[in-house]
């Protein structure tokens, strides 16, 4: 997985939350050792606030930022899952009719990172860059850049880099986007995309 940018100026904020809670539970850890010393004959170590502050980002940014209160005040959509992709290839300008091609798309996602994977019959794209913004009256935008490789038994596919425009109108159901490959490829089209069961 790797990070990805967003426009939500509540991360900073949140950050800052979380050293301040981790400097107080790192204090009223300590002040209870302190009480607990005279009944126990003995001194009880206290807990360093960055370690605190490790344990609860690690929560955020696994599990609570899944959490739709959460996701409601991040402006952080949940992507996680497989998704069922039916798309139209444009070979250039003079190409009215297109290919058709389906494939599925894996999200693996937490709250600061993201890796994209589309897998088809003939090869196997990956993203290595990422972008989450919310656009108001088109919903959540997630941009990429990925690299893709062709299966060995494809012999007439070359690699090749492209960039993938997602707009979830619909975080929990639906999508649609386009995608550019460069000029190993030069080739350009649309795509649906529908949420898998159970994913």
């Amino acid at each position: 997985m790797h990070p990805y940018s967003n426009d939500f100026q509540h991360r900073p904020k949140l950050i800052a939350v979380l050293f301040i809670i981790s400097g107080a539970i790192s204090a009223m850890i300590a002040y209870c050792s302190s009480l607990l010393e005279p009944w126990i004959g003995f001194a009880v170590g206290g807990t360093s606030a960055m370690a605190i502050f490790g344990t609860l980002y690690w929560l955020l940014d696994s599990y609570l930022w899944k959490i739709k209160p959460f996701r409601r005040f991040l402006l952080i959509p949940d992507l996680n899952g497989v998704w069922i992709v039916k798309g139209k290839t444009t070979h250039g300008p003079d190409d009215v009719i297109g290919t058709e091609w389906q494939a599925e798309l894996t999200v693996i996602q937490s709250w600061s990172k993201i890796t994209v994977i589309q897998k088809t019959d003939q090869s196997t794209s990956k993203s290595d860059s990422a972008s989450i913004s919310h656009s108001p009256g088109e919903g959540f935008i997630l941009a990429f850049h990925y690299g893709n490789k062709p299966n060995i038994d494809e012999p007439g596919m070359n690699n090749h880099a492209g960039t993938c425009r997602i707009v979830f109108d619909q975080p929990d159901k639906k999508a649609s986007g386009e995608y550019f490959n460069d000029h190993n490829r030069q080739t350009a089209g649309s795509m649906s995309l529908t949420r898998k069961e159970n994913s």
